[in-house]
Parts: structure tokens; C-alpha cells; sequence
């Protein structure tokens, strides 16, 4: 089945809890043709130029020191030998029951690339893909909230997950499947007596939900505009100031959802392109005020938060008080406001969704792009691969803690 198929199936799933909530989908076979020998040949001395062009290609998380699965283990760069090569460093890696992460495969692997593509086709919205390795027994990050959303994509044994939205559920991914997590949502995973070996395909929604748009326009109608810069990535609801973290926790915590979620000016949860009498964010932007003033108003006062410009901040003495300003503010100055952030969400949506194979072919790895997906690795590659999933069924036969 061709990817952008297996992709399209995969979102149709998913789209009834876009957004809203986690999504188990069982699935035969996985979204893509990776496995062991393929990460084995990435690290090979032969195919690291492309790869480790692009800084850390692999870092390896501490092994894990007792019996728990929440403890939060430290991620540091692999190092190759002195040969340039990180297939050996990584296999003793593993051996010592250390989970690794491979960083930005979208970047310069061509079956990456395609997922990452045809995945940004049907969502809209820009995405970049990682491979995750561990070991039997062993895990990487203990219990986390991310702030994008991502599909787990199994592609070689088993992992155990623990998602905790209003209550905390177990589910285990077996190959093939695809977990897909909202930004916001808390999880853990492990693996017990099998390795694994998973995609983690993020979806970067955390620039153009409302909390980002809402936190775009107070800067344009309540600061200098030439304070607030021609850029998105500021307002992006990462966690990263008092005031992206008061109204994420309003939207988490204190009934205002909407902040955590696309406009519907996007047409984001419905298929196909937006229509042409889609609303506009002025449509929605007193519903979004109003949601977000009522739940500030339940909640506790978290003090004085700063709305931050590119070249200069003012402070609130609550998120209250910005809240209450916003929604006292005129109506024209209001849409002159939006139509500047709609206009800033549009060039960002289009500067941050380029093809990632058209990216590689630009940038010299056309050969690598073109090259036939079926075409059989080089035998260091299948001996690398052999050798992971043999480490991997002697530390699932040696007791925990052994």
C-alpha cells in the first residue's frame, strides 16, 4: 500500500478525536518499510555523511537503575569511533539496555521524508518525524506532556503506554499500530519482555491553536505593533512564559478547550480544502474571549503574567486583567488586530510545510531520495539489524534488575 493511502486511512481513523483525545488505531502492517537493518545501515560509517550533517543523529538515554518505570532518564549524543562509525557505540548502547533516540530522520531519510509529506498533506499542518529504540526492560522519559501533537507509529516489536487524559489507561502497540497523543496529553512508555522500536511523527499544531492566535492579537491590539515582530513561533504555546502556561492550564483545567484548538477558519477537522464561506477567526473571537474569561475567572490567580513582543513586553497583574482588556478593546482595532494574525498564521503555515524530499534532492541527496525503497540493504546493515534483535531476545531472557 502506498504511504499517502496508508496515511489518508490512518487520519480518516483518527479525525473523529482530532484534537479532542488520544486514539488507538490497530493496524496489520506499519505505516512505513523501517526496521532494525535500516537503522543499523543509518549508522554505518557508509551512510553518516547525509545523517550526521545535521548535528546530534543519535542520543542515548542513561540505563534505567532499578525496577521503575517512571524514573526520568537523561538523554546524552552518542559519539562514533574513531572510524565514524555509530553502529558499534550503539549496539554496546542497547546492550547495556540504554534507550536511543534517533533525531530528525524528515531531514535525510527518504522513507521518512514521504511519511512526513504525505502525513503534512492531509493534516495542513507541518511535521517531523523520530525513531525511538529500546531494549527489553527498559524506557526512556518517565511520565510527560509534550507540546505537539505526535502518532506513534510501531514499527518493530511491542511498547506499553500509559496515557492519562481525565483518567489513566493502559495500552499496549504492537507492529503496525499508531497511538496518537493531542498536544498537552500526559504519557509514559516501556517495554517488558519484547524491544521496540517506534516512529514518533509530530504534528507542530502548538504555533496556530487559539492560545497562540489569542496571544499573537493582544500583542498587536493591546502593546506598540512594532513590538510584536512578523513572526509566529513566539506566540507558540510551548510552555516557555507565565502566559502560554496560564492559558494552557485554562484550557486543561478550568474549562476553555478552545485555547488548545485550531480555528475553525483553518477547516483543519474537516476534510478536503477550506471551504469558501469558512468563518474567520472575528467569527470566533469573542467565543474564544468569552471561554477563556470564564474560565480564568474559576481558577486560581496565578499573579502577574508579561505579554511578550519581539522587541518589548507589558505586564498584567493577572491573565484576567489581559483577558478583560482584550474583550473591552474596539471593534475595528479588534479586526485589524486578527487580520494581521491571520495573515501571520497563513506565511507560517507556508514557510514551515515545504516538502521534505524536495528539501533532501536540494540539498545533494537526490541518489538517496530516488533510490528504490525495495532494493536490498547492504549486508553490514542486515548483520547490524541481526545483531539488535539478538541483544534484544537475550535481555528479554534476563530477569529485571539481572
Amino acid at each position: 500500500m502506498a504511504v499517502s493511502v496508508a496515511v489518508r486511512e490512518l487520519v480518516d481513523a483518527t479525525a473523529p478525536l482530532f484534537e479532542l483525545r488520544h486514539a488507538h488505531t490497530e493496524r496489520d502492517s506499519p505505516l512505513v518499510a523501517l526496521g532494525l537493518a535500516h537503522v543499523a545501515h543509518w549508522l554505518s560509517a557508509a551512510a553518516l555523511p547525509f545523517a550526521a550533517s545535521d548535528g546530534e543523529l543519535v542520543e542515548v538515554f542513561s540505563p534505567p537503575r532499578g525496577s521503575s518505570n517512571a524514573e526520568r532518564l537523561r538523554p546524552s549524543e552518542l559519539r562514533p569511533t574513531t572510524a565514524g562509525d555509530l553502529l558499534q557505540p550503539a549496539l554496546d548502547a542497547f546492550a547495556a539496555k540504554s534507550s536511543m533516540v534517533i533525531n530528525s530522520l524528515h531531514r535525510w531519510d527518504a522513507t521518512a521524508a514521504r511519511l512526513a509529506d504525505a502525513l503534512q498533506a492531509e493534516l495542513r499542518l507541518p511535521v517531523d518525524v523520530y525513531m525511538y529504540l529500546t531494549p527489553p526492560r527498559s524506557h526512556s522519559y518517565g511520565l510527560h506532556a509534550d507540546v505537539m501533537d505526535a502518532f506513534m507509529v510501531q514499527l518493530v516489536g511491542r511498547k506499553n503506554w500509559t496515557v492519562c487524559a481525565a483518567e489513566c489507561e493502559h495500552l499496549e502497540l504492537r507492529r503496525g499500530d499508531v497511538l496518537y497523543l493531542p498536544m498537552g496529553t500526559r504519557h509514559h512508555a516501556w517495554t517488558e519482555g519484547s524491544l521496540s522500536a517506534h516512529l514518533t511523527v509530530n504534528v507542530e499544531r502548538q504555533f496556530v491553536v487559539w492560545g497562540a492566535l489569542l496571544t499573537a492579537t493582544a500583542c498587536r491590539l493591546l502593546l506598540d505593533a512594532r513590538k510584536c515582530g512578523s513572526a509566529l513561533q513566539p506566540f507558540g504555546m510551548e510552555g516557555e512564559t507565565a502566559l502560554s502556561r496560564a492559558l494552557q492550564s485554562l484550557a486543561e483545567q478550568n474549562g476553555a478547550p478552545r485555547l488548545l484548538r485550531t480555528p475553525d477558519a483553518l477547516g483543519l477537522r474537516r476534510r478536503g480544502a477550506p471551504a469558501a464561506d469558512a468563518p474567520t477567526l472575528h467569527d470566533e473571537w469573542a467565543a474564544v474571549v468569552d471561554e477563556a474569561r470564564a474560565a480564568a475567572r474559576l481558577a486560581d490567580d496565578g499573579g502577574a503574567v508579561d505579554l511578550e513582543g519581539a522587541r518589548g513586553a507589558r505586564r498584567f497583574a493577572s491573565v484576567s486583567s489581559l483577558l478583560d482588556e482584550l474583550a473591552a478593546a474596539p471593534d475595528a482595532a479588534t479586526r485589524a488586530a486578527l487580520d494581521w494574525t491571520d495573515d501571520l498564521l497563513r506565511r507560517h503555515l507556508r514557510a514551515s510545510m515545504p516538502s521534505h524530499l524536495e528539501r533532501q534532492r536540494a540539498g545533494g541527496a537526490a541518489e538517496a531520495c530516488d533510490a528504490d525503497e525495495a532494493a536490498p540493504l547492504p549486508p553490514v546493515a542486515v548483520a547490524g539489524g541481526a545483531e539488535f534483535e539478538a541483544i534484544g531476545r537475550r535481555l528479554a531472557d534476563t530477569p529485571r534488575g539481572g
